[in-house]
């Protein structure tokens, strides 16, 4: 439960203001936030260890010169795809964090709402 609560708040610091400081980089504020949600993931890793993300992106590194994390960043959707089915209900709260709207789904469409997001980040 403690790690959840980390990892829920980084991603809704993550998700809410990485466009913002990717779009301007001298948005302090949003730079801050996505720094801090970064720390906050660190720390939920800490806790929990790391897994088919991580797993998947570190052959991407070490064979083919991909920085960290971006090759985190591009395996992330495909894990999230395979692992939908067997987390649904962590999914839904995941799109709710991210900001989307999930009142009144089902609680498999909702947790599509995260992997849906995922993708556009």
């Amino acid at each position: 439960p403690f790690t959840d609560v980390i990892t829920l708040e980084a991603i809704r610091l993550i998700a809410h203001n990485l466009k913002k400081a990717r779009d301007d980089r001298s948005d302090k504020e949003a730079r801050d936030k996505v720094a801090f949600g970064s720390l906050l993931g660190g720390l939920a890793i800490t806790n929990s260890g790391t897994g088919g993300v991580h797993a998947l992106a570190y052959p991407l590194g070490s064979m083919f010169g991909v920085p960290h994390g971006l090759s985190n960043a591009v395996m992330l959707p495909w894990v999230s795809e395979f692992n939908l089915t067997a987390c649904l209900f962590r999914f839904a709260r995941v799109a709710a964090y991210m900001g989307e709207d999930t009142e009144g789904l089902s609680i498999e469409n909702a947790a599509c709402r995260a992997l849906s997001r995922i993708r556009k980040l």
